[in-house]
Parts: structure tokens; sequence; C-alpha cells
């Protein structure tokens, strides 16, 4: 067995990547559904350990992601936030909340599983690239993370995310659109905007092709057979369940990345097949 750092520095991450974010990501869902949060998550703490495919690697890999080193982890059970702070993580890798937490002698941070969220976010980029980091290389990460908790002051009040200075870039190519939005949502400044686990495990960027398919049928359907949509009034429908899509999926939704307008598609085919 091996580390993700040594096997990505090595180039020997033979395992699907994607396989890996999954598995690394239900290790994490087993943590804190028994009430435990890691906050050192980081490419060193990643074991890839030898053993048998499983059922959506390549048939010739044998890595398995494992998460490792729980030193620092606690049992929050169903606390929203855990005091008296005194490590933040790794240095490029942890939460920037975490990050300001561990700089006071007696302090609390906020939602400690989100914090777990950011670097689990920060985890996926790295194995998705081969070695890429959401905020640069190792020397810029640390600043970039702490420059991303800072308002940028020539913008007016009440911008919101707009006056945030985002540092993250999630251009390589090698991730998808899916990915990328699943990413950004993970390593979203703001811990409460950050998702869940289990919204994590379930996001589209982990959806097979045959799945994203048969997803778009029943948009399709449950359009076609409304009754609003079959009198030509689609819209507020529409408008409804990308509504929920967006509760399910954050900002921006998953319908977001949809290159086709659901009322359109309605609209061209009532019966609510494509």
């Amino acid at each position: 067995s091996t580390t993700l750092e040594k096997a990505v520095k090595d180039d020997n991450l033979e395992a699907d990547p994607l396989e890996l974010c999954r598995q690394m990501a239900n290790g994490l869902m087993h943590m804190h559904k028994i009430g435990f949060v890691h906050l050192d998550l980081h490419f060193a703490n990643v074991l890839l350990a030898d053993g048998a495919p499983t059922a959506n690697s390549l048939p010739w890999t044998t890595q398995t992601a494992k998460l490792s080193d729980f030193g620092l982890s606690r049992n929050v059970g169903t606390d929203e936030s855990i005091s008296t702070m005194t490590h933040a993580g790794a240095a490029g890798w942890a939460a920037p909340e975490a990050r300001i937490a561990s700089g006071a002698p007696a302090s609390s941070m906020s939602l400690p599983k989100a914090a777990d969220i950011f670097s689990l976010g920060c985890l996926f980029y790295f194995t998705l690239t081969r070695g890429d980091h959401p905020f640069g290389d190792h020397y810029q990460r640390e600043a970039n993370i702490a420059k991303y908790t800072a308002k940028n002051e020539s913008l007016p009040e009440g911008f919101g995310d707009m006056g945030v200075v985002d540092t993250r870039d999630l251009s390589s190519p090698m991730v998808t659109p899916a990915q990328r939005h699943l990413i950004q949502w993970m390593t979203h400044c703001d811990p409460y905007c950050r998702p869940e686990i289990g919204q994590v495990t379930r996001h589209p960027a982990f959806w097979s092709a045959e799945e994203q398919f048969y997803y778009m049928c029943s948009i399709s359907r449950r359009l076609g057979n409304n009754v609003q949509v079959r009198n030509g009034r689609s819209s507020k429908f529409a408008e409804v369940l990308l509504e929920r899509c967006s509760e399910e999926f954050g900002p921006g939704g998953w319908m977001a990345l949809l290159r086709v307008d659901p009322s359109a598609v309605v609209t061209k085919t009532p019966s609510g097949g494509f």
C-alpha cells in the first residue's frame, strides 16, 4: 500500500480517480454518521490499500482509498461546534474557519463536519487532476485560503459572496462540469453553504452516463405529464422543479449544468419522451 500523495507524485495512481473520490466520501460519511469528525484530511492521510477491484474500478486495478491518521479526530455527536481548538489540520488543506479558530487561545469552530467537507473537496480536485490543488501549488495554498475569507473592500456592502476574493482555480480540463460544481460547493468559504456528506455522495458528479440519461428522462416525463405543461403553461412548474433541484444539489442546482432548458424539452415533446 501507499499514500495518495506518493502515488500521484510517482505517477502510480492505478485506480479510477472518481472511484477513489467515492471511496473517500463513503469513509467520511461513515465517520460523520457515528458522530466523529476527522479534522486532518489531506493527501498524506489517504492510504491506497491493495485489494480486490471494486464494481466501478478498472478490472486490473487493486487500489482502494482508506482514510487514516485520526490523531485530531473528535467525537462531536450532534454538536454543531468544537470549543477550544488547538489544531487546525494540515496547512493548505484545512478549511478557512479551522485556520482562524486555531489562531485564538480559546475559540470555537462552528460546523466541524463542514471543515471536513472543505478538505475532502480539495482532495477530490487533487485526485481527479492527479496533482493539482484548488488553491494553487504548495507555497500558495495557505495564503490563498486565507485570502478566500477576506472581503474585497472595493465592492459595496450587500454583495454577499460577490465580495469574497475567490482564489480557487478549478479550470482543469480533467474535471467535468458536474465534478467542478461539486468541488466548488464543497470548498465554499462559508461552512454554512457547503453540502453535508450525504449530499456529496448523491451528487450527479458520481452518476454514470446511464443514470444521467434516466434522470433526464424522468424530468421529461414529470414535466410532460403535468396538466399545466400540457396546456402550455410549463414555466411555473419548471421553476418549482428547479428550486427543488437547487435544494438538493446546492446553489445553482444540477439543472444549471444541463445544456437544455427543461421547459423547452417539454414544449417540443409534450408526451414526456425524448
